[in-house]
């Protein structure tokens, strides 16, 4: 529980992290993506299958939440 006062304050951390790198190594912005999950993530709750759609791989979070400065580089 390094730096957290909980246990689960620590794992809460853990997935917080977790999907800012799987963003940053799909070549997402981690911001961009976290926003995009945050405003969508009441979807889940009746259709917990749509959370499949905004998996950081997809097409669909590609085109929403690349990477300013990989979408600089596909473009030259």
């Amino acid at each position: 529980m390094l730096f957290h006062d909980t246990s689960r304050g620590a794992r809460s951390a853990v997935i917080i992290k977790s999907l800012i790198d799987t963003a940053a190594a799909n070549n997402l912005d981690p911001e961009l993506y976290l926003t995009e999950l945050l405003e969508h993530a009441r979807d889940f709750v009746n259709e917990p299958a749509r959370a499949a759609e905004y998996m950081p791989w997809t097409e669909k979070m590609q085109e929403r939440c690349m990477n300013k400065t990989r979408k600089e580089d596909l473009n030259q």
